[in-house]
């Protein structure tokens, strides 16, 4: 059996169009995932699949360089961490943290959590927000 080069070239191009569509259905998915990891509530903020009500964060700090990390359960993919892991001085918290910006946000309550947002000045706005919703400091 005789493969010619126009089936060939038809394969190529379904492949290289199949795999593009993948790529950016994994990419949207990824993005939606990042942009969704914080829900505000009314009483209580939702961080993965971890709610902590207002009244019970006793701190929020503004951080300039991240920890040293172990990722210890979730995901590390394309410079985003997101799940739990031993941070060096927190220990166990959980992560949503993007390694580009350095730039990161402390809250503590019942447990630690780590976030930031992209870069420094939506960090920055990030810890604002919290501060308004929780009054801590």
């Amino acid at each position: 059996m005789s493969i010619n080069r126009r089936n060939l070239e038809i394969a190529g191009i379904i492949f290289g169009i199949s795999s593009f569509v993948m790529l950016c259905g994994l990419w949207l998915s990824m993005k939606t995932m990042q942009e969704n990891r914080i829900q505000w509530n009314d009483d209580a903020i939702e961080i993965q699949e971890v709610t902590v009500p207002y009244k019970q964060i006793y701190s929020v700090q503004l951080k300039h360089s991240l920890p040293d990390i172990e990722l210890t359960d979730g995901t590390h993919q394309n410079g985003y961490l997101s799940g739990t892991g031993k941070c060096a001085g927190y220990g166990e918290c959980t992560l949503e943290l993007y390694e580009d910006c350095p730039y990161y946000i402390v809250i503590r309550a019942d447990q630690t959590i780590l976030i930031n947002a992209q870069n420094e000045k939506d960090t920055k706005a990030l810890y604002r927000k919290i501060i308004k919703k929780t009054g801590a400091d």
